[in-house]
């Protein structure tokens, strides 16, 4: 068949139409010229290539769309703006086309005045994502029947419209965006043409056109203020094929900038480098390179905070009279894809291949995917694959693919929009095709011509489509023309009164459409002739609505809500001005005197709070010459006149300087801390929680640590702080003359400056938490053990290090005065007495000190730690726990999945290139933590090895071929934090003190030492910190972020500052904000449970920790006590695969230990075997919190 295309002018000009000038005052935004013309015997008015928005081009190309400014002339709106980059297909190889794309076209009939202002129909185009453009529909018939206004609109799609990162960086949805600004645009401006404002139907057709307007119907920015109608032709709605899948944007946007040349370090600068590329070149990229895979719109938090069909569950679509159908054969729309259908299928089995793609992308398992495949067998004749030819099992695909993504979405859309009691709601079924006067869009022969395909009821709506003539030249008297003039009374009657039954005066009397409701569901059927009929394809929608998700659904499914606010950024809000506030600091008869600092407010996802920001306030004297080596005292007296500067952070205390989470600068005087204040009327105080640094006790810095977000979120008064590290911290001569732990004193004087002055900035001297990362989840937990608390906090979060870690207890148990006189040697001080070497080393800069080595440093430890020096920290913490005596505070800790993989890459970074090492290089890292911790004697080494490197019950890793480098990550993890987390619960489980414990099992895109992070890592030290201080919502670390936040961050970050805020307030923690009820229970030592914190946190036991704690205070722990010195004697060999040389002595006590392994092992694999059986039987005890 031979399609007849014709432009708009050619159409124009073949009904005779001659133009002259009009021009409308838009008021602000100034005047317009556009087109006045005989249409029909009547008057016309259009204007044409108006734009709505600033260019989206440069820096803006990949960004939310910009209002369009005020224009100083008088603006030609005579000739259609250019369409938005694509590439050209038949018919529309003349269409002009620009990045500068955002316009809108308005046709005004003669019946719009100033007194008679007519509903508008704004249609928003669409056409598979291929070519489309708001100029390639002209609707002057409908305008004049109507009578209505009519306006088309341009809008990015592709890579244009939809690009991203998966995160904040480019969050997408800018078409989305185009479409809602256009609309705003209509509303604000289309008085200034005699259109009301207030009565706004937008129209969509097609996968994009349509399912376009139902975005705009549930997003939760819009309402019906902005309009109030919505007629949608051929949506997939909710469906999921209509959303990016997770992980397809990261996939297509790192094809799309390497095919580009612009791979560069981070995505802002691989996003400049994108801007600068020619729109032509993205544009070839699209249709070559991506192939059938494209940028779609995607959950991004804001314009979509949640799924499709959770936010269809929110009823938002009810504000809005709805229209809604769909065509008798819209699968065949894949003949209009991307791919050539005849070209890539040419057996039964390449399109069975096609069709098991295209479902396995929407379940969670090949399992499920082929239970549907088999369903779908059933229900439409099949099997698929036993059809005798490509042309049949086509139309098999086709039926299967327009029943579920089109047919029954949109009727799910409509039963749930029908229960509104308020609008009203109307679905057709489009059953018409005109093969003789070529009112056809698709003429492949493998199609149906009997059966309506998409978009071909829009020939008897508009005057002309994609340059095609439509059914306005229709034979007169033909069935065609008669179907014209009644779809486009149904249709305007609708824009008019949101009733297609209500007719103006001296119009048609129309068949009754009646409404669709949940008793029948009646709908129009437009064919030959107009009936009514009800439940549409009941058997086929049924089994799409009902019985497919019954077969696929999941038990263990997580049913917690994904929402997650969107920050500020998303939002596109500009960051707003300092304010400058002052607070008179004092308690009681102390008055230290007025502060300035700054006002701020957080972003709207964590509250939008004013938050008073006062940075870089001393809380003890400075540390500096006879006060080097002494413990801190509270400081009473700042000691100057007028108002304190507290609008800038302080240096770091002395450290290697490093840009990750430690100071770029440093002086010794450096005893200060930084309060984060939300503003209150109340006369109650707030809760404190007091930020403790990490750094291994040689590096950090509290002032990198901004507490505003944290602030808002928890309502809390956030304060972080510096104390001494390193030799000037920790250094000890054992005796009074230097006795170490001045760093840990300094956080008890910080705490006490609490106490004393907190109240000034609104906080509740009764409720404070110490809040503790690594090193400083130590010191915090220490103050409590030694009983140098005195009422100074309350409640303690001790997070990514433990009290017991054999790191701590081997370093303390070492002679400090060995590390103070080679520090003293190195610096030419006498190294006795301890008086003088102290006295010496007072004279001597901080810059000698911290660049002096010190033998006695490696990964595990450093020279200066602290120290029992019987006063303060009595005894080791181990000890303490197992006594019982300390006193009882709330504690909650824990770490991330696989903690310690950062002191891995420390380990590889320095010998492996690729971070992977092999099982002798693996075997060499765990002798030297035998070396370390065991006396380096060969039967732990044996027992780790054998546990770690060669059990079959080492956990599934996600990177096989890096499987060592995640084992012995795992080894390292339990020696250092994990194992000794479990025992620390176990040993306060005994005296009932209750510990809360999470495993942070999320895996981020962003990690904060990424720099040292082989590509394997999933999770880190460290990757704590962003959701605890909610970098996913502070704008400053957005921007400095390598790869943005996406919304699962943002739901990650709003579960972690949750569980901070309540344990905070109430010393009983949730991480389930949208479930309140929650419980999270303490630690039990029997059963092993934490909360694994991920977007839906659950309550479940930590893998492998009961035969984790086994190995480690059973066969370990056993081993440690009962080893003696083994007697000189030859060696044998007793273990070939591990090549150990071990005496008969060490080989009778690793065998022995092996034997009480496997046992052990063995056991817990009956044990597991027999759990998984009973959890088949009731699974409903491991759901989300």
């Amino acid at each position: 068949m031979t399609s007849v295309h014709v432009t708009a002018f050619v159409l124009l000009l073949l009904i005779d139409i001659s133009f002259t000038q009009v021009t409308v005052d838009v008021g602000e935004l100034g005047e317009i010229e556009g087109n006045e013309y005989e249409f029909d015997g009547n008057t016309m008015n259009e204007f044409l290539g108006v734009p709505y928005a600033e260019p989206p081009v440069g820096e803006f190309r990949f960004a939310r769309p910009r209002p369009k400014a005020a224009w100083i002339e008088k603006l030609n709106a005579t000739t259609y703006g250019a369409a938005c980059p694509q590439q050209p297909v038949e018919g529309l190889d003349d269409l002009q086309i620009s990045e500068d794309c955002l316009f809108l076209n308005i046709f005004v009939p003669p019946n719009a005045t100033a007194d008679n202002k007519l509903p508008v129909m704004l249609f928003i185009p669409g056409r598979g994502y291929r070519a489309y453009s708001g100029s390639e529909y002209i609707g002057m018939e409908m305008a004049v029947k109507g009578p209505i206004i009519i306006v088309t609109i341009n809008y990015r799609f592709l890579t244009f419209g939809f690009f991203s990162t998966d995160d904040d960086t480019a969050p997408g949805n800018y078409g989305l965006w185009d479409q809602r600004l256009a609309i705003e645009w209509v509303r604000d401006n289309i008085g200034a043409f005699n259109g009301d404002g207030s009565k706004i139907t937008i129209v969509g057709q097609g996968r994009e056109g349509a399912t376009g307007v139902v975005s705009q119907i549930l997003t939760p920015l819009n309402n019906n203020g902005l309009f109030q109608r919505a007629i949608v032709q051929s949506s997939t709605a909710t469906d999921v094929s209509y959303i990016s899948p997770e992980g397809q944007a990261t996939r297509l946007s790192k094809i799309l900038v390497d095919t580009l040349n612009c791979s560069q370090r981070s995505w802002t600068k691989n996003l400049a480098c994108l801007r600068e590329k020619s729109w032509q070149d993205i544009v070839a990229v699209n249709y070559s390179v991506l192939g059938g895979g494209y940028f779609e719109p995607r959950i991004d938090g804001y314009f979509f905070p949640d799924s499709l069909d959770n936010l269809l569950e929110r009823n938002l679509t009810h504000q809005y009279d709805l229209l809604a159908g769909v065509n008798s054969d819209e699968g065949a729309v894949l003949l209009n894809g991307y791919v050539d259908v005849n070209d890539a299928f040419e057996t039964v089995q390449d399109v069975w291949n096609f069709a098991y793609y295209d479902t396995r992308q929407r379940y969670s398992s090949d399992d499920q995917a082929i239970l549907v495949m088999n369903a779908i067998d059933y229900r439409y004749d099949g099997p698929l694959l036993e059809l005798p030819d490509k042309k049949r099992a086509l139309c098999f695909m086709f039926s299967m693919y327009g029943d579920r993504s089109y047919v029954s979405k949109t009727i799910k859309l409509l039963r749930n929009h029908q229960l509104s009691p308020n609008t009203n709601t109307f679905m057709y079924y489009f059953d018409y095709v005109d093969v003789d006067q070529n009112f056809t869009l698709i003429d492949d022969p493998i199609r149906d011509f009997t059966m309506a395909v998409q978009g071909e009821e829009l020939f008897y709506l508009w005057d002309t489509i994609f340059g095609r003539q439509t059914a306005l030249t229709a034979t007169s008297g033909s069935t065609s023309e008669s179907l014209r003039a009644n779809m486009i009374q149904y249709w305007t009657n609708f824009v008019r009164n949101g009733d297609p039954n209500i007719s103006s005066a001296n119009q048609t009397q129309l068949t009754d459409w009646p409404q669709f409701n949940d008793n029948t569901e009646r709908y129009l059927q437009i064919s030959n002739t107009i009936e009514t009929g009800q439940s549409l394809l009941e058997e086929y929608t049924s089994f799409w609505l009902d019985y497919i998700p019954e077969l696929t659904q999941n038990d263990d499914a997580d049913t917690c809500s994904l929402v997650a606010p969107a920050s500020d950024i998303l939002r596109g809000a500009e960051a707003e001005p300092n304010v400058f506030v002052i607070r008179d600091v004092s308690s009681g008869n102390s008055e230290l005197g007025q502060i300035r600092g700054i006002l701020r407010r957080a972003d709207e996802g964590v509250g939008g709070r004013e938050i008073q920001s006062f940075r870089g306030i001393p809380y003890a004297s400075p540390p500096v010459g006879e006060r080097r080596f002494q413990y801190s005292e509270v400081l009473t007296d700042w000691g100057q006149g007028g108002i304190r500067n507290a609008t800038e952070s302080s240096p770091g205390c002395p450290q290697d300087l490093t840009p990750i989470l430690g100071a770029t600068e440093y002086n010794e005087d450096c005893l200060y801390l930084n309060i984060y204040a939300p503003v209150v009327t109340e006369t109650s105080g707030l809760p404190v929680i007091v930020y403790i640094h990490s750094g291994q006790f040689r590096s950090g810095n509290g002032a990198v640590f901004d507490g505003t977000t944290l602030a808002s979120y928890s309502e809390a008064v956030v304060v972080t702080l510096n104390y001494r590290i390193g030799a000037l911290g920790f250094l000890s001569t054992g005796d009074d003359a230097a006795p170490g732990n001045y760093g840990i004193m300094d956080v008890v004087t910080a705490l006490q400056w609490i106490q004393t002055y907190i109240g000034s900035f609104g906080g509740d001297a009764s409720s404070v938490t110490a809040f503790g990362m690594g090193s400083g989840a130590q010191i915090a937990h220490w103050i409590s053990l030694n009983k140098l608390n005195d009422r100074l906090m309350q409640k303690i979060i001790a997070f990514g290090e433990s009290v017991i870690s054999p790191t701590i207890l081997t370093s303390a148990e070492r002679d400090p005065l060995q590390f103070a006189i080679q520090l003293a040697s190195a610096l030419d001080c006498p190294s006795e007495p301890t008086t003088a070497l102290v006295t010496c080393l007072r004279t001597k800069s901080a810059t000698d000190i911290l660049g002096t080595p010190v033998g006695g440093s490696n990964l595990f430890m450093d020279s200066f730690f602290p120290v029992w020096d019987g006063t303060f920290l009595k005894e080791s913490a181990d000890k303490i726990l197992a006594s019982g005596d300390y006193e009882t505070i709330p504690l909650l800790t824990g770490a991330t999945e696989c903690d310690n993989t950062v002191v891995t890459a420390q380990y590889l970074n320095a010998s492996v290139s690729n971070g992977c090492p092999d099982e002798l290089f693996a075997g060499a890292i765990i002798d030297d933590a035998v070396d370390i911790f065991y006396g380096g004697k060969d039967e732990f080494a044996s027992l780790f090895k054998m546990f770690y490197l060669k059990s079959e019950l080492s956990p599934t890793v996600p990177d096989i071929d890096c499987k060592v480098g995640q084992q012995i990550s795992e080894f390292l993890s339990d020696l250092w934090l994990n194992v000794p987390l479990l025992e620390t619960g176990k040993l306060m489980a005994r005296f009932d003190r209750e510990m809360y414990l999470y495993s942070l099992t999320f895996h981020p895109d962003n990690h904060v030492y990424q720099v040292f992070l082989p590509a394997w890592v999933e999770t880190s030290f460290g990757d704590d910190f962003p959701h605890a201080f909610g970098w996913p919502y502070d704008r400053q670390r957005i921007l400095q972020s390598t790869k943005g936040y996406s919304p699962i961050d943002r739901k990650v970050c709003i579960n972690f500052m949750e569980m901070i805020s309540t344990f905070a307030k109430t010393g009983v923690p949730s991480a389930n904000p949208t479930d309140p009820e929650s419980v999270w229970q303490p630690y039990n030592p029997f059963q092993y449970n934490a909360l694994h914190l991920d977007v839906c946190p659950t309550q479940a036991p930590i893998p492998r920790a009961e035969e984790k704690d086994i190995f480690w205070y059973t066969v370990i722990a056993g081993l440690k006590e009962t080893l003696i010195d083994d007697d000189e004697e030859e060696p044998c060999t007793v273990d070939s695969f591990i090549g150990l040389e071990l005496t008969s002595e060490q080989a009778g006590r690793v065998i022995g230990a092996l034997v009480i392994t496997l046992g052990i092992i063995a056991g817990l694999i009956f044990f597991a075997i027999f759990m998984k059986l009973c959890m088949k039987i009731d699974r409903s005890k491991n759901k989300p919190v």
